[in-house]
């Protein structure tokens, strides 16, 4: 007997760049030799890097990671992080007679002279940052009190008073993202057009390649439960920095979005399909009061203009020679999107139910839609036109009218793995209004498998052979994406 159950198959994305940047790994490379040349313990000055794995296998090694010199042993090595430091701590080391060495990130020098750079020159300093990092405090460190002014939010650039506004200069923290420094770098520019800025990029090279890799990466992945489930444990992870990873996740989102409609834009008629098996159970009131089999497909194609959708169902039950239960439906829409939002549709529609009262039912309809609501988990859109109607009665025989369509089709991921459906279709015509509405809620059992509960009700104002007006049709479902 196994001692784990199996688990499905993991598929794993491999980002490209990935790993430590030069800077990282010459930091992690100095503590590795000092333990080497000098032997356990040698001392670090706060944590090397922010990488709990890197941190816990070099302090099985021997190192000893304090928040403060004054933590360290004067008899022993002690190693400065890649963040860097400000200048009072190697001075502090010295006056110790202490044996240390400095990992500070290239970069994050060149930070450190560009600083010095402009405070010589007679500049104030604005440091676009985060409080407290060590990278920050190191930076603020290489000068006197008051010399740096830390700007953290565009509200933080749209406020600073300078002492002189044609004499001022900025640097910026070297791991942020660009999106989070070029509003701030932006606001600064529109107040201070003078502003000195730094000859090349203060941000590093290796973080930004690799932040783009990610968004990449996740924007291609074409799984958004697993990128729920990461942004989730971000935030959780980081509950101050809600208002930088949430413009990340809409950034993501934008790009694959973009990434889809790219690849749609080649696509032909046959490319590009999605699909859904449903089977179950189904349980019915009004016209027929019985229980019975229920099996349904459904495919979908989005490309940058048009969208196509194709369903079919059947509910069904025969028992001793005799069909108790028998109704058969159909739908095929087409849209065209002007906009993001405003959409031309056409929609055929065919549907056959004797024990309703008729052998067939079509309908053909176009006119335009619209996307109230267009939002990653909750969307609501509705349409409306001219109808054609063609109606087979099992007595009346045949009878062509003209109606009015009207639909809306509305959606809520309340979870990543709970989704509320809900659909209203009404057919307004003189002879026999009718209705058809439902409602569903499915849940995600695995990558591809579902399971659904739903309800639907039809409606007949005036339904032939003396029927009932309503018919009502409960289904217990599992459904299979392809």
């Amino acid at each position: 007997m196994d001692a784990f159950p199996a688990r499905p198959p993991l598929k794993v994305l491999l980002a490209a760049p990935r790993g430590f940047c030069a800077g990282v790994d010459r930091a992690i490379q100095i503590v590795e030799r000092a333990i080497e040349k000098y032997g356990a313990p040698v001392y670090v000055r706060h944590e090397i890097v922010h990488n709990r794995y890197v941190v816990e296998r070099l302090r099985a090694m021997g190192a000893v990671f304090v928040e403060e010199l004054d933590d360290c042993p004067v008899d022993r090595p002690v190693v400065f992080s890649a963040h860097g430091v400000p200048k009072s701590v190697p001075s502090e080391a010295r006056s110790r007679k202490m044996l240390y060495l400095d990992a500070t990130c290239p970069l994050v020098s060149k930070v450190h002279v560009e600083a010095q750079r402009h405070y010589d020159a007679g500049r104030q300093i604005v440091l676009i940052g985060h409080a407290g990092h060590p990278e920050v405090v190191g930076t603020m460190g290489q000068l006197p009190d008051g010399a740096v002014t830390l700007i953290e939010t565009v509200q933080d650039a749209r406020t600073f008073m300078p002492h002189d506004p044609a004499n001022i200069a900025f640097v910026t923290q070297t791991t942020l993202s660009v999106e989070d420094t070029s509003e701030i770098v932006g606001a600064l520019r529109a107040r201070f057009p003078a502003i000195a800025a730094p000859h090349k990029e203060d941000i590093c090279y290796a973080t930004t390649n690799r932040q783009e890799a990610v968004k990449s990466i996740a924007a291609v992945a074409d799984d958004p439960e697993a990128l729920e489930a990461v942004v989730r444990a971000a935030r959780k992870a980081n509950p101050d920095s809600l208002a930088e990873i949430d413009p990340h996740v809409a950034e993501i989102g934008r790009r694959a979005k973009a990434d889809k409609l790219a690849k749609a834009e080649d696509q032909g008629f046959f490319q590009g399909w999605t699909g859904k098996v449903e089977l179950g159970a189904s349980l019915s009131t009004g016209n027929t009061e019985d229980q019975g089999f229920n099996a349904a497909l459904s495919f979908e194609q989005e490309t940058a203009k048009w969208d196509r959708e194709l369903s079919m169902s059947v509910d069904h039950k025969r028992e001793d020679d005799q069909t108790t239960k028998e109704r058969y439906f159909g739908t095929y829409a087409v849209r065209y999107n002007f906009t993001p939002r405003l959409y031309a549709v056409g929609v055929l529609w065919g549907e056959r139910d004797r024990f309703a009262g008729f052998n067939s039912r079509y309908s053909e309809s176009l006119g335009l839609g619209y996307r109230i609501l267009h939002r990653p988990a909750v969307k609501l859109r509705v349409e409306a036109g001219p109808a054609l109607r063609q109606s087979d009665y099992l007595e009346t025989g045949s009878e062509n009218t003209v109606a009015a369509r009207l639909a809306d089709y509305f959606s809520w991921r309340l979870t990543p793995r709970l989704e509320l459906t809900q659909s209203l279709v009404t057919y307004l015509e003189e002879r026999n209004p009718t209705l058809l509405a439902s409602a569903a809620l499915t849940t995600k059992l695995q990558r591809r498998l579902s399971a659904r509960a739903s309800y639907e009700v039809r409606y007949e104002a005036d339904p032939p052979l003396e029927r009932e007006n309503t018919d009502t049709t409960s289904r217990l479902t599992l459904l299979y994406n392809f």
